[in-house]
């Protein structure tokens, strides 16, 4: 063997891979581990363990340290009977980093997939997961199958991948296409299985899954599941595609599920949805402290769902439907302080925006609320937060259906759905939309709405409501759609320099110093009273007319996924 003496630095790359130079310890500890642990035929080479049997990864996996990279051959690489179970803890400075030797071109298959247990700086690279989706790590990790069972359709922690209690850790460049039964049977909803998500990641902080791509998933489940207590989560630059309609709950793409409202403080941006048709909630967030963003939903029919969550944003987002599937929505929010921001909607066929009337009005879940659910399954089902202080500004709803319903109330078992929303901000939005009736619903108390458009095209608008000049006002904000297939105002729109009625501190100007293109927004600047506050001649909706570079689009296939750069 050629030993290479070099620095001890480790270096990242623009795309996130980590690059290590040999050093004489390394090498000598790959030499004496290839010797002691890594199996016969193994292959030490210039830093990298290269194995190319299963039992070979295993003992790779099992006896590696930090700064250890187990490079996988080209093949398929069965797991029928566990598992491929990674519990290993790097550090900054050396992750432990398990890798496909040609990207894609390594296989999982079998009937079990991967556990990250316990790890800290660990990175799972490359990979092609085509195992089963109908057994899991589950008997590994919290109990026996008579536990299982007895938990029916929820469970804390279940999954095919499974990310469980680790810190910095990475999924990466993973395709995931798992085998599954077609279609979901009455029988199966009367034994009531398990769900099954695709990856669990549950537990831990800082962790990442990027540049993957999962597609046509049938049964029940999601495509990722955020669990109990996982914080300062990223999940970006993924492709989720064809994803199949359900027949029942639980068929979302992304389930952010803590269930009492946890702070997750996570990150969900840059990813493509694309034809992921599951249920009507494509995102789902029963949690606080997110921010979903930049991310392009494409012909999914369904709507980004908050559905018990507070201060959490949504910006920058492209929601589009090319196709005109019917069912294909925008936002729905419940819970406190959620912000609808600097958002695109096009052509959509369901509401842009909507809330219910919640059935109790307090801050947060609390431990009586969890005993009285557990006994209560049909309350459960049926209750929604109230919707307060929701902020919805600067956001364009372009040649959609329907725009907003607010809800009203509902009689349900022991959960009535009798308060309505109150205290939202609603300001500088286009609203274009085929519906004559613009606002639905009733009940709401304390809206405050500010400079505001609506237009029908064919001139036929009810507001739904007796509004001010200052608060809506109907005029046609002559957008123009343009080769990209989105629309655009035009130089001589009465959206230009013509936001109204609020006033930006200081803090808030990062939220709208640039439009849904990535176009800088006009900061011509108008001192007021008092000293500290200024009004910023923005224009109304999501789109600031400007000779700019763009440098935010909707995203295609070639800006995410295991294969971009």
């Amino acid at each position: 063997m050629r030993i290479h003496f070099s620095s001890l630095s480790v270096k990242k790359d623009e795309n996130h891979h980590f690059h290590y130079p040999a050093s004489v310890f390394y090498i000598l500890f790959c030499v004496f581990s290839s010797v002691s642990c890594c199996g016969k035929n193994t292959t030490i080479k210039d830093g990298l363990i290269e194995v190319s049997t299963e039992q070979q990864l295993i003992d790779a996996v099992i006896n590696a340290k930090p700064g250890t990279i187990i490079e996988v051959a080209d093949g398929d690489y069965r797991f029928d009977d566990a598992p491929l179970h990674i519990n290993l803890k790097g550090n900054a400075d050396f992750p432990i980093i398990v890798r496909a030797k040609h990207q894609g071109k390594t296989q999982f298959s079998g009937e079990y997939s991967m556990l990250l247990k316990d790890c800290s700086y660990v990175t799972v690279e490359g990979i092609t997961l085509k195992n089963r989706a109908l057994k899991h790590a589950l008997s590994n990790v919290t109990g026996t199958e008579t536990w299982i069972e007895a938990m029916r359709d929820e469970l804390p922690y279940h999954g095919s991948l499974m990310v469980l209690n680790c810190d910095h850790c990475r999924l990466t460049r993973l395709s995931i296409q798992l085998e599954e039964q077609k279609g979901f049977t009455p029988k199966m909803i009367e034994d009531r299985l398990p769900r099954m998500h695709w990856i669990n990641l549950s537990g831990g902080k800082y962790n990442r899954i990027d540049h993957c791509r999962m597609e046509r998933k049938r049964n029940s489940g999601v495509y990722i599941e955020i669990g109990p207590l996982e914080q300062h989560f990223r999940i970006d630059r993924n492709h989720f595609a064809g994803r199949s309609p359900g027949n029942y709950n639980g068929f979302e793409i992304i389930r952010c599920n803590p269930g009492n409202l946890n702070n997750m403080y996570g990150l969900i941006e840059y990813n493509l949805f694309e034809n992921c048709d599951g249920e009507g909630e494509i995102i789902s967030v029963k949690s606080s402290y997110l921010r979903i963003s930049h991310n392009t939903f494409r012909d999914c029919k369904g709507m980004l769902c908050i559905r018990m969550g507070s201060q959490v944003t949504v910006d920058y987002n492209f929601f589009l439907n090319p196709s005109g599937k019917e069912g294909v929505g925008g936002v729905r929010i419940h819970g406190n302080d959620n912000n609808i921001l600097n958002n695109y909607f096009g052509d959509l066929t369901g509401y842009g925006l909507m809330t219910f009337w919640g059935d109790y009005d307090k801050p947060d879940f609390t431990e009586q609320d969890t005993d009285f659910f557990r006994y209560n399954l049909s309350a459960e089902a049926n209750s929604y937060r109230r919707t307060c202080r929701a902020r919805i500004a600067f956001n364009t709803w372009a040649n959609c259906s329907s725009f907003l319903h607010l809800g009203e109330f509902r009689k349900n078992e022991l959960a009535d759905m009798n308060l309505p929303p109150k205290d939202w901000t609603i300001m500088n939005n286009i609203v274009m939309c085929k519906d004559t009736q613009f606002v639905k619903g009733k009940g709401e108390t304390g809206f405050r709405w500010f400079g505001n458009m609506f237009w029908n095209p064919e001139g036929k608008c009810n507001p739904g409501r007796e509004f001010r000049e200052s608060a809506v006002i109907i005029v046609d904000p002559q957008l123009v759609k343009t080769d990209d297939g989105l629309w655009h105002i035009i130089k001589d729109s009465p959206a230009v320099d013509n936001m109204r009625g609020w006033y930006y501190p200081a803090e808030i100007i990062p939220d709208f110093k640039v439009d849904i293109d990535g176009q800088p927004r006009d900061l011509e600047v108008k001192v007021t009273e008092p000293q500290e506050q200024s009004e910023f001649k923005f224009d109304v909706g999501a789109d600031e007319f400007s000779d700019a570079a763009l440098t935010n689009r909707p995203l295609t296939n070639k800006d995410v996924g295991p294969n971009v750069e």
